[in-house]
């Protein structure tokens, strides 16, 4: 159990001949939150396909707790699947389900338990998230941030211990952002999860993050690593310094992917 959470090495990702990273590296100890951060085409959507097994990187691998979500076939594979949760930006919740029936996906899709033993945990899941009220409710009928926690109790469906955020709390109001911050923060400590949020809302990365890498489009990787609060101080980057203080506005050139 001593192995990294997430260990990511030497990733490169590639679009025909247009490299969008190269050489990435960093590890996530069990129990952080940890932040992938960066401006518009830094590499940082493509990162995460990579990390969730969306996509195959161009060279390299990414371990999940020691083994290979690049390589693995197979039973393997359907293992590291369950091992960790995601959340989508935007929610991404099915419009035509109930938010009980989205949160009870990944138990539909992935385990042979009962109708009512999937209904139970799917409920106790978003117990967590304070929406037991809004179960029986569609979508649509639900504010932006109950979506956020809805989507969050899914990921959370099968209780991994490893669990992927995008943009959690983009297009919220700041009030409704910082108590999604608070309960991201809450959660991950008292069920003991690995976090790893992409994002580049830096009120939520002062707030909730304990470590994180910052990723440029013009260096095609990393460009720092480190407590995001020190780094906006101290980083030896001016680029990284002005990033963190000045917020996802300053990016530099280089758009697509995020």
């Amino acid at each position: 159990m001593s192995e990294a959470a997430v260990s990511v090495r030497d990733v490169s990702v590639s679009y025909g001949e247009s490299v969008v990273l190269s050489g990435v590296a960093f590890d996530v100890p069990r129990g952080e939150v940890f932040g992938i951060l960066g401006g518009s085409g830094s590499g940082k959507t493509s990162l995460l396909r990579c990390l969730v097994g969306l996509r195959k990187p161009s060279a390299g691998d990414i371990l999940l707790g020691g083994a290979s979500i690049v390589h693995a076939e197979g039973d393997e594979r359907l293992r590291l699947l369950r091992s960790f949760g995601m959340a989508f930006q935007g929610g991404a919740l099915l419009g035509n389900r109930t938010v009980l029936e989205n949160a009870r996906l990944p138990l539909d899709e992935l385990t042979d338990l009962p109708s009512e033993a999937r209904d139970a945990a799917a409920r106790e899941k978003l117990a967590l998230v304070g929406l037991t009220h809004a179960a029986d409710r569609l979508p649509s009928e639900i504010s932006g941030g109950m979506v956020k926690r809805a989507a969050l109790a899914r990921a959370l469906a099968l209780t991994p211990g490893l669990l992927f955020l995008d943009e959690p709390s983009a297009g919220l109001d700041p009030i409704t952002a910082a108590e999604l911050d608070a309960l991201i923060r809450r959660l991950s400590g008292e069920l003991g999860v690995t976090t790893v949020i992409v994002t580049h809302e830096l009120a939520s990365v002062f707030a909730i993050v304990d470590r994180a890498v910052v990723l440029r489009a013009e260096a095609k990787g990393i460009v720092a690593t480190g407590d995001p609060r020190e780094l906006r101080r101290s980083a030896s980057s001016e680029w990284v310094r002005s990033f963190l203080n000045r917020g996802a506005g300053f990016a530099g050139p280089g758009g697509g992917d995020g």
